[in-house]
């Protein structure tokens, strides 16, 4: 018996070198995840219940990633495109602004009657914008021209940019 009776020691002296060693090595920093640099728009429309002149529940732009463009046809005579609120989506985690002014999706009243330029900015800083443009196509369908009373007429009112 006596060759063991140190054992209960060294069995505690056990346990504490194993406490400590995991104490210590579990503070280490732990590893850091990358920043993302994504910074798409996913998506733009215009919904009625925040747009009541529209006449259409919901009216979507056409996003084109590969030119950085949205292309948002409103089908209305005479809509009046001064004050509208867009609805957006972008890839997580980022944000949206027109200038230094952040908008907020579905909240942040802007004029589209000139294109807009909305600055996507991901969390690494990057930044990537999408040029904006809202054209209202006025459709004339029940005019009849004297000369050709068998055609209907589609005409489209568009906003532009003019650049200086």
């Amino acid at each position: 018996m006596k060759k063991f009776k140190h054992l209960p020691d060294f069995m505690a002296f056990i346990f504490l070198l194993v406490m400590f060693s995991t104490t210590f090595t579990s503070c280490q920093d732990p590893v850091k995840a990358p920043i993302s640099s994504e910074k798409k728009l996913l998506s733009f429309y215009f919904l009625k219940t925040l747009n009541p002149a529209l006449l259409t529940d919901t009216v979507f732009g056409t996003v084109n990633e590969t030119n950085h463009t949205v292309l948002v046809n409103i089908p209305q005579t005479g809509f009046n495109v001064t004050s509208l609120k867009a609805s957006l989506t972008t890839t997580d985690l980022t944000s949206i602004a027109i200038g230094k002014k952040l908008q907020e999706s579905g909240n942040t009243q802007n004029n589209f009657s000139t294109v807009q330029s909305y600055t996507v900015t991901a969390l690494d800083g990057s930044t990537q914008t999408y040029l904006v443009t809202v054209t209202v196509i006025v459709n004339i369908g029940s005019l009849k021209h004297k000369l050709y009373p068998k055609c209907t007429y589609r005409f489209i009112q568009k906003h532009e940019a003019i650049n200086s």
